[in-house]
C-alpha cells in the first residue's frame, strides 16, 4: 500500500509507532500523545463537555457516562475527560458509580443501562458516547418502564442517520462523518504524492437538540 488511515486508534497499539518510524504515509482519526503523526478528528474533549454541560443547563445533577469503546481508545477517553471536566466546572462531584464502559454495540449500552437503573439512587439523565451505545440505553430504560426524558434524558454522540427517528428522537453531537474521511483521504494523497505535511486538522461538530434531552420541554415551562 502507498498509505493508510486509521480509525479509532488504541493508545496501546505497537503497530502505530512502528509505521510512524517506518516512514509510511499515515493518517490518524483520533489522537496519540508521544506520537507525530497527522490526525484528522473532532474535539472529543469540547463536545463531550457541550453535551453534558447542556444537561446540567437542563437541571441535572446526577449524570451517567456510557462510554462507546474501552477507554484505550483515544476517542472514547477524550469523550471521558469531557464528561469528567463539564462535571468539575459546575461543582457536580465525579462518582464512580455513575461510570459504565461500553463497547461499540448497542447491546452494551444496554446492559450498561441496566446496571445504572438497578442503582440505589440512578441518574436522572445519561451521556453515552455514541448514538449505537444510546441507542440500546434507550431499550433498556424503555424496558424498565421509564420514560424518556420523563423520568430520564439521554445524549447521544455522533449523529447517525437513526438518530433523528429513535422514540422520542435523539439529542447528540453530529459529526461531519464524510468531511472526516474526505479531509484524511486528501491529506494522504497529498503526502503520496510528496508535498507539504499537514500535522492536524479538527473538524467542527454541532450539538443537535431534539427530544431525548427535555429541552423543548423545559422551554415550555
Amino acid at each position: 500500500i502507498d498509505g493508510l488511515i486509521l480509525s479509532g486508534p488504541r493508545s496501546d497499539d505497537p503497530v502505530v509507532p512502528q509505521l510512524a518510524e517506518e516512514g509510511i504515509p499515515l493518517i490518524l482519526h483520533g489522537r496519540l500523545d508521544g506520537y507525530e503523526v497527522p490526525t484528522v478528528d473532532v474535539d472529543n474533549r469540547a463536545s463531550a463537555y457541550q453535551a453534558v454541560t447542556h444537561l446540567v443547563w437542563l437541571g441535572h445533577q446526577r449524570i451517567g457516562f456510557i462510554s462507546n469503546a474501552p477507554l484505550s481508545y483515544s476517542g472514547a477517553q477524550e469523550r471521558f475527560t469531557g464528561y469528567r471536566q463539564a462535571l468539575t466546572e459546575h461543582d457536580i462531584p465525579l462518582d464512580d458509580d455513575l461510570i459504565r464502559i461500553a463497547a461499540f454495540l448497542p447491546e452494551t449500552g444496554a446492559a450498561s443501562m441496566s446496571e445504572l437503573l438497578s442503582l440505589a439512587e440512578p441518574p436522572t439523565a445519561v451521556f453515552a458516547a455514541s448514538d449505537i451505545v444510546a441507542i440500546g440505553a434507550m431499550g433498556a430504560i424503555h424496558r424498565s418502564g421509564l420514560a424518556i426524558p420523563n423520568d430520564i434524558a439521554v445524549v447521544g454522540f455522533d449523529d447517525i442517520f437513526v438518530a433523528a427517528h429513535t422514540y422520542p428522537p435523539l439529542t447528540t453531537i453530529r459529526v461531519p462523518s464524510y468531511g472526516l474521511g474526505w479531509t484524511a483521504a486528501e491529506i494522504l494523497i497529498s503526502f503520496i504524492e510528496g508535498e507539504e505535511e499537514v500535522m492536524s486538522v479538527t473538524l467542527e461538530t454541532e450539538l443537535v437538540i431534539r427530544e431525548s434531552c427535555g429541552a423543548s420541554r423545559r422551554a415550555e415551562r
